[in-house]
């Protein structure tokens, strides 16, 4: 874990640096792009360099990629097989796939950090500390398609539904569940507030196998890949008793739309639209882990919505930092805190052997 502590510590200096004027001793509310950048780059060639990292390193992806190059049917997406076809044409082995995947990964991750975050130092703690980053360096396909659903938010806000839709596509070509993203653009003209959320988690757990059927008979239809992972997981029949809910996601998601809650309930603070479209997509979340009880891929689909924590998050605590919002550096210290407790249980407890020891392409 000394490696992890040194990389982390190196790429939050860095997003420090890049938001301190230590001369004036105060915030700016634009990162200094050098500096933010050299964060980004530490953590992507880290992770770009890795080696046998996560369960499905060799079982799924470096296999994939060899059968690819041998000429072999893909059960990839169009996207990442075409990535994989141009990595082939360049002469290169598997290790680039990594290297690449990581590249976009942690750049489209950062961009929105910096374009929609508000407080990119807390974007990036919790990107690197929020479970994102080490699910991005196993399930590759789904978190390059998580990185381009966060920076398409923005364009449902604004209501450029047409962009929106675009860019949902461009992520299914990488990891076909973001196609589910495409009716949540309803949300962005939903005020909520605690007693709809409550309903809407009341109506969950009491008609989670109907709504989950509905919702998967939905995937199945507009993606071969979708009822492709139906059939394999047995959930086109057997769907109510296939279920494996993440605590992990369920906590993280349910914690940041608390912190949401206990803002707009407390402080005068009026919050923008954007960020209430994200605190929305955290109610989904919520539900998505709930459904994840009956339905397998509901639990595969939950990192889309924990993902949007890291803009979610240090919007609304920026947002009570411009306004009166009494305690909130208590709810900050305890939101760190909390983050530190589940990265931990993650990666310190139930996956520690898959992450550690850290090898890369050079160890041999």
């Amino acid at each position: 874990m000394i490696f992890y502590s040194c990389l982390f510590f190196v790429s939050v200096f860095f997003a420090f640096l890049s938001v301190c004027d230590l001369k004036q001793r105060r915030t700016l509310k634009q990162p200094r792009l050098g500096f933010f950048v050299l964060s980004g780059l530490t953590v992507a060639i880290a992770f770009g360099i890795r080696e046998g990292f996560g369960t499905d390193y060799y079982d799924i992806y470096v296999k994939g990629y060899n059968e690819i190059q041998a000429g072999f049917a893909s059960r990839f997406e169009l996207g990442f097989v075409t990535l994989c076809r141009l990595l082939i044409l360049f002469g290169l082995d598997y290790h680039s796939m990594f290297f690449v995947t990581s590249f976009l990964t942690v750049f489209l991750v950062y961009r929105a950090i910096y374009s929609q975050s508000l407080g990119p130092i807390w974007g990036v703690y919790i990107f690197l500390f929020g479970g994102f980053l080490f699910f991005s360096s196993n399930g590759i396909r789904q978190a390059l398609a998580a990185a381009i659903l966060l920076n398409a938010l923005p364009f449902a806000t604004r209501g450029d539904t047409i962009k929106f839709f675009i860019a949902v596509l461009a992520a299914s070509l990488f990891h076909s569940t973001a196609l589910l993203f495409i009716p949540l653009v309803v949300l962005r003209g939903w005020r909520p507030d605690s007693l709809k959320s409550f309903f809407t988690f009341v109506c969950a757990i009491v008609f989670g196998g109907a709504i989950s059927s509905a919702l998967l008979s939905f995937g199945i239809a507009v993606s071969p890949q979708i009822a492709r992972y139906a059939s394999v997981e047995h959930l086109s029949n057997q769907f109510l008793s296939s279920g494996n809910m993440d605590v992990a996601d369920l906590l993280i998601c349910s914690i940041g739309l608390a912190i949401f809650f206990w803002v707009k309930n407390v402080s005068s603070i009026t919050l923008d639209r954007h960020t209430i479209f994200l605190f929305n997509l955290l109610m989904v979340g919520v539900v998505v882990c709930v459904l994840s009880k009956y339905v397998m891929l509901f639990s595969r689909i939950a990192v889309y919505f924990t993902s949007i924590c890291i803009i979610a998050i240090p919007r609304l605590f920026c947002s009570c930092d411009r306004g009166t919002c009494p305690s909130i550096l208590i709810v900050k210290s305890l939101y760190a805190m909390f983050v530190i407790i589940v990265f931990i249980y993650l990666y310190g407890i139930l996956n520690f052997s898959h992450v550690v020891p850290y090898m890369c392409v050079f160890s041999h």
